[in-house]
Formats: structure tokens, C-alpha cells, sequence
């Protein structure tokens, strides 16, 4: 049995994001820890403020914590529909700087339409970062 604490991955809503990538995300993690039969890792949600958020089909979720409580996390996941940039607000960049000088590895989810790019299928895309973590907040903005 694991007696290391378990890898903490976590998860910013964002309005309107995509329950699919993020349920996605999270039932991998889920699994891991079934199939081990132990906490081999967790996976907090945060909102700007703590309260529910919508994703992009209606269902409303709870978090865990507000982002400002956020701790102790290997990775940082900001979770976001299509429309990002309009959920875009100067504290997200503040929590994100935050957590990459912490050396918290910071990355996204989001859905996305091939659609605009010649194709008509839909998918999930996970994109993340693996280093330069300041960087990729920085450039957020």
C-alpha cells in the first residue's frame, strides 16, 4: 500500500465550462484510485469566489474550495468552454501567477468546434504545460 500523500490535481471552473473534459479528467483519476484500491491521487474543484458555477450544459456544480484557498497541488487545470476570453477576469491571472511560482504545473481544458478549421467533428482537447509555468500565466493576459 501507497503511504506517500496522493497527488493532488485540481480543477478551476471557469462558467460555462465543458463538463465533458472535466468529468473526462477527472474519472481517469477516479479510476486510478479504484483500480488501486487507494488514494493515489485527488482532485479538488475552485471557482473564482467558492460558489456554483455552470458548465456549458446547465448542470451546476459546487467546488470544493474558492481558488484562493487552493493548496498543495501538483497540477493546476483552468477548466473552459469555448468562449474563455469572455470569462476572462484579472484575478484569474493573480491566482494563476500565484500557483506557478509555487511550482504548481498549470494547464486547460476546454471543448472546441473543428468546425472553424475545415472539419465538422467536435472533440476535447487537453492542453497543458509542463514547465515555464510564470510564462504560461503570464501570457494568458
Amino acid at each position: 500500500m501507497n503511504t506517500d500523500k496522493p497527488v493532488r490535481y485540481g480543477f478551476l471552473l471557469l462558467p460555462n465550462y465543458s463538463m465533458l473534459a472535466y468529468s473526462s479528467a477527472v474519472e481517469v483519476l477516479r479510476m486510478a484510485n479504484r483500480l488501486r484500491h487507494e488514494t493515489l491521487y485527488e482532485w479538488p474543484s475552485y471557482t473564482l469566489d467558492g460558489q456554483a458555477v455552470a458548465a456549458s450544459n446547465g448542470v451546476t456544480l459546487l467546488p470544493d474550495h474558492a481558488i484562493s484557498e487552493m493548496q498543495d497541488l501538483r497540477v493546476l487545470f483552468v477548466c473552459s468552454g469555448m468562449r474563455v476570453m469572455q470569462q476572462w477576469q484579472p484575478a484569474i491571472k493573480t491566482h494563476l501567477v500565484r500557483a506557478a511560482k509555487s511550482k504548481v504545473i498549470l494547464g486547460y481544458l476546454y471543448r472546441y468546434s473543428s468546425a472553424r478549421y475545415g472539419g465538422a467533428s467536435r472533440g476535447i482537447s487537453l492542453h497543458y504545460s509542463l514547465g515555464k509555468s510564470c510564462e504560461f500565466a503570464r501570457d494568458l493576459a
